[in-house]
């Protein structure tokens, strides 16, 4: 297997704390007019929300969060669109999707976050907003691909969230409403990062990586099984550009080290 994530071994960069609170934020976003044609949506502060460069922007999560921005920067000059999927529900893959779409636009750099678990949407709870067009909108009102992406107030960071949940995601992605919006956000974003649903036990995340250059993987420490992991590796083969540990500490327990060979080409000669 090539080598999918080394710097588990060498810096541990992607280590990642996140907060273990489980509050539901309560941020107040009014939807108004933006300049560039999206609807804006303009934040107020919540303590007890997970959007950490809001409530933490010096913390330990938030830097972490920067040095993978750095990583996939360095990895990608250009930009590149990823999919954030976990092995099983529960992992913290949509905050951690929400928080590397923050670092990145925090640089400037024009992202569109793209809610893509349709069974369970939860970006809009998640940063407390209303959706007037949902992702699901593309194919059931043939609304514009602009019309489901919103602008968050001082940043050049995008949202295009779900209003309603889908029964048929795979069908979905597959139509060709949905091949042109991810086709028009290329054309208009630097980065794309793609909320997908969890890799087990359903197919979305293997259509989904049709619209995407690599998946990072988000695994929650001391709760994702290594089975679960071991599988997702082996559904994703060489397409994982990166490696979340949610939910850690700063230590090297055993876990670490499991993933930290796991992770390395066995055959490489810079282990």
């Amino acid at each position: 297997m090539s080598r999918i994530f080394d710097a588990m071994n060498r810096a541990h960069g992607l280590e990642l704390v996140s907060p273990a609170r489980r509050e539901s934020p309560s941020y107040d976003l009014i939807p108004k007019p933006s300049a560039n044609g999206f609807r804006k949506l303009t934040l107020t502060h919540d303590p007890n929300a997970r959007t950490i460069f809001r409530t933490e922007p010096k913390g330990v999560a938030a830097e972490q969060f920067r040095l993978l921005r750095r990583k996939l920067a360095a990895q990608y000059p250009q930009g590149s669109s990823l999919v954030v999927s976990s092995p099983s529900a529960g992992d913290g893959k949509t905050f951690s999707a929400v928080n590397l779409a923050w670092a990145l636009a925090e640089k400037k750099l024009p992202t569109l976050l793209i809610e893509c678990d349709l069974r369970r949407p939860s970006i809009a709870r998640f940063l407390g907003c209303s959706v007037v067009h949902g992702m699901e909108s593309l194919a059931s009102e043939k609304v514009e691909p602009e019309d489901v992406v919103a602008v968050i107030d001082g940043l050049p960071l995008y949202a295009a969230m779900v209003a309603k949940a889908h029964t048929n995601p795979v069908r979905f992605f597959n139509s060709v409403d949905v091949k042109k919006f991810f086709s028009w956000a290329r054309s208009k974003f630097q980065w794309l990062v793609i909320d997908a649903p969890p890799i087990f036990p359903f197919s979305d995340v293997a259509e989904l990586c049709s619209f995407a250059e690599g998946v990072v993987l988000v695994i929650r420490a001391r709760r994702t099984s290594q089975e679960l992991v071991t599988k997702s590796f082996e559904a994703l083969g060489d397409r994982v550009r990166g490696v979340i540990l949610n939910e850690a500490t700063l230590c090297l327990d055993s876990y670490y080290r499991y993933l930290g060979r796991y992770h390395v080409d066995p055959n490489s000669k810079d282990q």
